[in-house]
């Protein structure tokens, strides 16, 4: 009845919004051109007057936005003479519900079949009831976050949203989802329930393939198998940061569909990982634990995942590591380690991770890097170990990392080093930090081949360095000295060093400026 279909429109009027009378927005509110009318901020608390009847005649209008205004009810009527409406904007209102309830009549978006967009964010709805976007056949986008949704029935997208690719319901008060609520959109590849009450995971049917499934900051507490069983769709990407999760169920994960190939489980409560915790995840490539209280890994915990390219286990309570921790990840190669309590590592810690070029241990409490620590790791392209207690070095510790081209040994207790520490990187090496040490010798040869130099000098006071160019094929790129108060740069320091491209050198040192310690005071 109210689907009517005009062929004409009251000549478009370009106009700029100016303020409104009364509360009720006049027609120099609206800027309306090009089949779009905007009406924001204008205190709109109903719609009526001249807003209203603008929109009785607007069959060709395809963009309609209402938002930052005090609109608190909708009927169906308003949107009625619309049939060619794309995008419809109601978003920071005062909405308190849709569908069969008091603030909205039935059906209030019924002939809005051509609508694709309906954002519906930051209002005060608290219910989803029935069929609340009936006929909305066109909507790939529907944004409901920031609301106080607590219950959505379980027909609530019924009869609507079959090309709805991503649907959020972030920031609400949701802790329950009906099992069928997703039965009507195969191509949902997004869903996003981040910020609301959830206490555990909800069965997801439907959708034939998610991409992202979101369960940041909710309260979830504990993982069971069957809390996957009924889903139909894998999720890509499950993501349950900053839960209270303590215990996952042996298994657990094996109820899922198979396709996960990324999990994010940090900033949780979990403190052991058993051989079965991971079952199931055989797709899985990016498993993220940091953050946890994790203090015990079972042998072959992690011996399922055999497509696993990255783990974190940063900011956990482990003390020391065995070899076969790691067993299984053949295709791992990244591993962070950093912010645990790692005081010591035994000969071959890292030999069942043949692929790993990147290992991260930073912020625990090593003091030594022994011979054979790193043997197996041939591949090794990054290596941080700043802010430990390492004093000392095994000159054969880097033996075997031919490769290697970062080095992190920043914040740490070595007063020397010497060419013979880092033979076996010598030729790739392009980074090397020795930053908020203790230093009071370096070895010249150290510096040789070097063709960029980051070198942020503070308080350098006693030895100079004189570094020598050998013509080897060293590749250093950049060096960082800074924060070494027993090291010192005078004059000419750096002669020598034809292939020096950058230099960051802020500050004066004992009297000399930049051009001092680049340049042969014979030249």
């Amino acid at each position: 009845l109210f689907c009517r279909n005009r062929h004409s429109l009251p000549g478009d009027p370009a106009t700029t919004s100016a303020g409104h009378v009364g509360g009720r927005p006049v027609a120099k509110d609206f800027l309306c051109s090009h089949g779009r009318l905007f009406v924001r901020s204008a205190g709109v608390t109903a719609i009526e007057g001249e807003l209203a009847r603008s929109l009785e005649v607007a069959p060709r209008l395809q963009w309609l936005d209402l938002s930052d205004n005090q609109l608190g009810a909708l009927q169906q009527p308003h949107f009625a003479s619309m049939p060619n409406l794309r995008r419809l904007e109601l978003q920071n209102n005062a909405i308190a519900s849709v569908g069969f309830q008091a603030r909205v009549e039935p059906n209030s978006f019924e002939c809005l079949e051509a609508l694709e967009e309906l954002r519906l964010e930051r209002n005060l709805i608290a219910v989803l009831p029935n069929f609340a976007f009936k006929w909305l056949n066109s909507l790939n986008s529907l944004k409901l976050h920031g609301n106080r949704l607590e219950s959505v029935e379980e027909f609530a997208f019924g009869h609507c949203c079959g090309r709805l690719t991503q649907l959020s319901l972030v920031d609400n008060q949701l802790g329950y989802l009906p099992d069928h609520l997703l039965i009507g959109m195969p191509n949902l590849t997004g869903l996003y329930l981040d910020r609301n009450q959830f206490d555990r995971v909800p069965s997801v049917r439907g959708p034939a393939r998610l991409i992202d499934f979101h369960l940041q900051r909710n309260h979830i507490v504990r993982i069971r198998r069957r809390h996957f069983l009924a889903w139909s769709a894998a999720a890509e990407s499950l993501n349950m940061f900053d839960n209270s999760l303590r215990w996952i169920e042996d298994g657990a994960f094996g109820g899922l569909p198979p396709g996960t190939v990324s999990l994010v489980l940090q900033k949780n409560e979990l403190s052991s990982l058993g051989q079965r915790t991971l079952d199931g995840l055989t797709h899985l490539r990016y498993l993220v634990l940091a953050d946890n209280r994790i203090d015990s890994i079972e042998d072959g915990a992690f011996g399922h995942l055999v497509r696993l390219e990255t783990l974190s286990l940063a900011g956990n309570r482990l003390t020391s590591l065995r070899p076969n921790m790691f067993a299984g990840l053949n295709r791992t190669f990244a591993l962070s380690l950093g912010s645990n309590e790692i005081s010591s590592l035994p000969t071959k810690a890292f030999s069942r991770l043949p692929s790993l070029k990147y290992l991260y241990l930073e912020k625990n409490s090593l003091d030594s890097v022994p011979a054979g620590m790193l043997s197996g790791l041939n591949r090794l392209k990054k290596l941080d170990l700043s802010d430990n207690r390492i004093s000392r070095l095994h000159p054969q510790a880097l033996a075997s990392q031919t490769d290697l081209a970062f080095l992190d040994l920043s914040g740490n207790r070595l007063s020397r080093l010497c060419s013979a520490q880092l033979l076996g990187p010598a030729n790739r090496l392009s980074f090397l930090s020795l930053a908020k040490n203790r230093l009071t010798r370096l070895d010249p040869d150290l510096l040789s081949g070097l063709n960029r130099l980051q070198q942020s000098v503070d308080s350098i006071r006693r030895r100079p360095i004189r570094p020598r160019l050998t013509g080897g094929p060293a590749r250093l790129r950049s060096l960082d000295l800074a924060g070494n108060p027993r090291l010192q740069l005078t004059g000419c320091s750096l002669c020598g060093l034809e292939t020096l491209r950058y230099v960051r050198l802020p500050g004066v040192v004992n009297g000399s400026g930049i051009g001092d310690l680049l340049q042969d005071p014979s030249s």
